[in-house]
């Protein structure tokens, strides 16, 4: 299976991160299709493994850092979090600006001065 396509798109999910993805998926776009997966739940399932790696790696990570790594627009940050905790991740960042944003096991967040 090593070499194949199919091998290096798990290895992707396994141990890479989105821009790893997003360039497999510029060169094999008919693969992904083709084998019936779909780009945009791909997308979905590569950003929460990679802000997975990221949580796992630093203890605080900043708002331009998620920005950056998930390839986000300045304003879309916030709902990529928002999302996140959906997923029950629990997440604590700084905005841009300088207000903290706590999330708990519940829906709720809380909103105070770093």
């Amino acid at each position: 299976m090593e070499g194949e396509l199919i091998h290096d798109l798990l290895r992707i999910f396994v141990s890479e991160n989105l821009d790893a993805y997003q360039k497999f998926y510029e060169n094999h776009r008919e693969f992904v299709s083709g084998v019936g997966l779909k780009h945009e739940a791909n997308l979905s399932k590569i950003k929460l493994l990679t802000f997975m790696q990221m949580a796992e790696t630093k203890s605080e990570i900043s708002f331009a850092e998620i920005q950056k790594n998930m390839q986000l627009g300045e304003n879309e940050v916030e709902d990529f979090l928002i999302d996140r905790k959906l997923h029950r991740l629990v997440f604590l960042y700084k905005s841009r600006e300088g207000r903290c944003y706590k999330s708990y096991a519940n829906i709720t967040f809380s909103v105070f001065q770093c």
